[in-house]
């Protein structure tokens, strides 16, 4: 399990890496888990396939009957390192841009969606969502994929490096797509 995990991370930070142009110079910590001992350690919702720990910076993944189940391992581990690449970068980032980087390296939507939630209500949390969660997944997902079509992945990892300048998010945005962030807000997605 451990090599498969460690090649799929190998090529997660290729791929990633590539279309970003960042690559982290710090290790990142895998802790495998059972699927019990998972959800007891990190409380996580029934739905995550795993977890990002941006307080102790490792990546935890309950790993059961791995044979069979590469693509689903494959994109776990996709989505927890971008997390961890984002983590390596700032601490302040809404959670929309971290979800919806990871969501996009995933590319698994069959389509864009505008603003079904306002995206300033998914800067901190989905949790609050209940079982409508997925939609903020999906929402964060095509939210960065309009930046990255419009301004290029780049320009993604260049406005996560404003933040750990300290810019608020609308001085970041302004400085990186010429808009402010609230202009962005109220006018992506809508009809």
């Amino acid at each position: 399990i451990s090599r498969k995990v460690l090649g799929i991370l190998d090529d997660a930070y290729r791929f990633v890496g590539k279309e970003l142009n960042y690559f982290p110079d710090q290790p990142i910590t895998v802790i495998i888990y059972t699927e019990k001992e998972f959800f007891d350690t990190t409380l996580a919702p029934g739905w995550a396939g795993g977890a990002y720990d941006f307080i102790g910076g490792k990546i935890r993944i309950p790993v059961k009957g791995v044979e069979g189940k590469e693509a689903e391992l494959k994109r776990v581990l996709f989505h927890e390192y971008v997390h961890a690449m984002v983590d390596s970068i700032t601490q302040r980032c809404p959670l929309w841009i971290n979800e919806g980087l990871a969501e996009y390296f995933l590319r698994q939507y069959p389509k864009k969606i505008g603003q079904v939630v306002p995206l300033n209500y998914l800067e901190n949390s989905f949790v609050w969502l209940g079982g409508r969660v997925g939609i903020a997944y999906w929402e964060s997902y095509s939210a960065v994929s309009y930046l990255i079509e419009k301004h290029s992945a780049v320009k993604m990892k260049d406005l996560l490096v404003s933040f750990s300048k300290g810019y608020d998010v609308n001085q970041a945005f302004r400085d990186i797509f010429g808009i402010s962030y609230s202009e962005f807000v109220s006018s992506w997605g809508k009809s």
